[in-house]
């Protein structure tokens, strides 16, 4: 018997997708105003990354910096994107699309970032 094997058929990836929501005041007075990266962590679960863990401490050097440039420009422009590597609880390297927009609702003076992170396993 002979099998047949598809020289182009890629690798598959692990993917996590997590949409999330928070209070903008909150986010801009735990990131913004204490001069840190973001001291803010997920407040889920992930089969990846702890939740107790902040999030920018597994971003490989490279790409420090980044989170805060993100939120600046969600509060300045109203949404950002960004993408960097960070390492998982087994030190496995992931690829992160991290993307954040500011809501206003109608006749709320209150604003909510919604947020979306796709990481996928290098």
């Amino acid at each position: 018997m002979k099998m047949l094997i598809n020289k182009n058929a890629s690798a598959e990836k692990e993917v996590v997708r997590i949409h999330w929501e928070r209070d903008a005041e909150t986010f801009n007075l735990l990131s913004l105003q204490t001069g840190e990266e973001l001291t803010a962590h997920p407040a889920f679960s992930l089969p990846v990354f702890r939740d107790s863990d902040a999030w920018y401490r597994r971003m490989l050097p490279g790409d420090a910096g980044k989170e805060l440039g993100l939120l600046k420009e969600v509060y300045t422009k109203g949404k950002g994107k960004i993408r960097y590597s960070m390492l998982g609880l087994d030190g496995s390297e992931w690829l992160v699309t991290e993307s954040m927009e500011l809501k206003v609702p109608r006749g709320e003076g209150k604003g909510i970032i919604q947020g979306k992170w796709i990481c996928e396993k290098k």
